[in-house]
């Protein structure tokens, strides 16, 4: 006998076969399926899950999940079912199934695949009802639509840049009297097969609200990214060449992004919609985008030949909608841009980025200046004469920018107790932020002079160093909503002194121990300076200089211990306290309703260091060392990590 069977909009003929007892009756021995186990599934199975009560089920990275008993590989039920689902490993749909199913009004809050979901007969379907739908990962379908929402509502899809969804017959198909809130795209939905619905389809008597592509969205030949037969609101679009065929959207908006804008075209357009830009334009544009739409005549668009404007940044760009040569390919025209100037709001949002990465640039430098006021070289010859040559990496933990440094030490022993020397520290500060930059021309320099009671490295001894630096510096300010980006140039100069005695104590266990105690002052200051006034930047602002500044006590202990007959290893700990601390406020003129930052609120005044190192003696007159530091750094929550290593040499 022969049936119809219906599915979706297609008629498919079954025959069915008459089967004896004894047929009915044999029934091959079949492996036994592994039980799906949720709510989180952390191991494979291959019995499907079943879900009828709510709460929040995962699939874990690397497992597999699906069915072979012939049924949906999850399938959720129950009217009163509510729950969030996140898959990162692979749900895969059998035979004629779906990878994932929603019925009988059951709701899933959110969907999160980062994962693979495949299914033989759509990879999602859905009668109930999807809060939001978050793919980052792989949706497939190989025997129809990736995901069919018949007669469901969805609040949102949201397929991210790094996200695909491809179905043999398209990757969306929505039917029904209900609505989707929002489809996003900013990576891949397409066909696999001929004869599809169109890539997004929306049936008769179906809606969707809104419609963002911001990346492709690919059909095969002879069909369509967008096939509506239904009502569409508003279509924003970035991708150059977007197919489109049936009832028109409400509002069709061109994405202007800095590799080029949207394009429509249509094939047998029904309506009437308004062009415009959207408001997701990414980029500046200053000449006429041609052919943004075609297909359409001055029936189907409400505002033919009128003036279409956007705002990128504080900048209004203006655009007139033309088909000059009467053959429904349209342009939009350019015709001159005007600034609305900054806002002093967003400009006071900038400045406050803008304070925080000087923050990170005061700390590192901060970090440069104490670490460098340590500098010694203390393998001599017989001429009295040492030097050293090394690197430096230093690490804002809160920011991640970094500065790296070249360093070089020179030292004379004037006496078997006294011993002087100066260095020299080349760096780039910071590597990592666009927001501050620095010459590299003029480095660091400093001198020292150590006193040693006992030549042998222990009992009492006292260290004083200097150091100074002023590098070129240039700022440039964060762009926030409608604020320039304010460029000018200042200097960094930095002023740092110290004065440390230790005693070194040999213990009965071959360790030494090092407690310190003395006192340092260091200042960091960026010179005033007044923003280049340029197209892009129409209202300038002068920056009046910035100082942090502290006097500290220092305090802590050093422990050290010679494992082997070339190499020692110490350890350190300490302690900072700021007896003073002064610095000002980033404050900027040239703008009213400006406010000045403080530059010292929530200052640590006490802080905490931490040093691990190693040295090892090469050969007679050589050494070579590695030291790896932490430091709490006086803004709040601020801190740097550096690593160092020396090669010092007698001569």
């Amino acid at each position: 006998m022969i049936i119809n069977f219906k599915h979706k909009k297609r008629v498919f003929p079954l025959t069915l076969i008459a089967c004896s007892a004894a047929e009915l009756a044999f029934q091959p021995k079949v492996a036994m399926a592994t039980a799906c186990v949720g709510p989180e599934i952390t191991n494979n199975c291959d019995a499907g899950l079943g879900i009828a009560s709510s709460g929040n089920y995962s699939v874990a990275s690397g497992v597999t999940l699906t069915n072979t008993n012939g049924g949906n590989a999850v399938e959720v039920m129950g009217a009163s079912t509510s729950i969030q689902f996140i898959n990162n490993g692979t749900i895969t749909g059998t035979g004629d199934n779906a990878g994932f199913i929603i019925i009988n009004s059951a709701s899933v809050s959110t969907f999160t695949n980062a994962g693979t979901l495949q299914g033989a007969s759509d990879a999602i379907y859905t009668t109930g009802t999807i809060g939001a739908l978050v793919n980052s990962g792989t949706i497939t379908d190989t025997g129809d639509v990736a995901i069919w929402s018949n007669g469901s509502s969805i609040g949102s899809i949201s397929n991210t840049s790094t996200g695909t969804i491809i179905g043999r017959s398209g990757a969306i198909y929505h039917d029904g009297s209900n609505t989707i809130g929002s489809i996003t795209n900013f990576g891949t939905m397409a066909e696999s097969g001929i004869n599809g619905y169109g890539v997004i389809y929306n049936d008769t008597g179906a809606t969707i609200t809104t419609i963002y592509n911001g990346g492709s969205l690919n059909p095969m030949a002879g069909s369509y990214g967008i096939v509506n037969s239904g009502a569409l609101g508003r279509l924003d679009n970035a991708q150059a060449s977007l197919t489109y065929s049936g009832n028109l959207p409400s509002a069709y908006n061109v994405a202007v992004t800095s590799s080029g804008f949207g394009g429509l075209a249509v094939i047998a357009p029904s309506g009437l919609m308004t062009a415009g830009i959207s408001s997701y334009s990414s980029a500046a544009r200053t000449s006429t985008m041609a052919g943004i739409i075609s297909g359409v005549t001055s029936a189907n668009l409400s505002n033919a030949g009128e003036t279409i404007t956007y705002t990128y940044g504080n900048t209004t760009y203006s655009f007139i909608l033309s088909d000059a040569n009467n053959d429904t390919l349209w342009d939009l025209v350019y015709l001159g841009a005007s600034s609305s100037g900054p806002s002093a709001e967003d400009t006071q949002a900038a400045l406050l980025a803008t304070s925080k990465a000087l923050r990170g640039t005061f700390s590192l430098q901060t970090a440069s200046l104490v670490g460098n006021l340590g500098l010694d070289c203390t393998v001599f010859s017989a001429r009295g004469i040492c030097v050293a040559a090394g690197a430096n990496y230093r690490r804002s933990i809160a920011d991640g920018d970094n500065a790296t440094s070249g360093l070089l030490v020179a030292g004379y022993r004037l006496s078997d107790r006294v011993r002087i020397g100066a260095w020299v520290d080349q760096n780039s500060l910071p590597n990592a932020s666009t927001t501050v930059t620095s010459g590299t021309r003029n480095p660091m320099l400093g001198v020292y002079g150590v006193w040693a009671e006992d030549t042998e490295a222990s009992g009492l001894s006292v260290r004083a160093a200097a150091g100074y630096g002023n590098k070129d510096l240039t700022v440039t300010r964060s762009m926030v909503g409608s604020s320039e980006a304010g460029s000018g140039n200042s200097t960094l100069t930095s002023r740092g002194a110290s004065i440390v005695a230790s005693y070194a104590i040999q213990t009965a266990k071959g360790i030494t121990a090092t407690p310190y105690l003395g006192a340092r002052y260091a200042s960091i200051e960026a010179r005033g300076y007044t923003e280049a006034a340029t197209s892009g930047v129409t209202g300038p602002l002068s920056i009046d200089a910035l100082l942090q500044a502290s006097m500290s006590a220092v305090a802590g202990l050093k422990l050290s211990s010679q494992i082997a007959e070339r190499l020692q290893v110490s350890a350190s700990a300490g302690i900072e306290h700021d007896v003073n601390n002064r610095g000002n406020v980033y404050n900027a003129s040239g703008m009213s309703g400006l406010t000045a930052l403080s530059f010292k609120d929530n200052i640590q005044k006490t802080r905490a260091n931490a040093s691990l190192g190693a040295l090892l003696s090469l050969a007679k007159g050589q050494v070579l060392s590695v030291q790896m530091t932490y430091r709490d750094e006086a803004f709040s929550r601020v801190s740097t990590t550096s690593a160092q290593v020396m090669y010092q040499a007698a001569f």
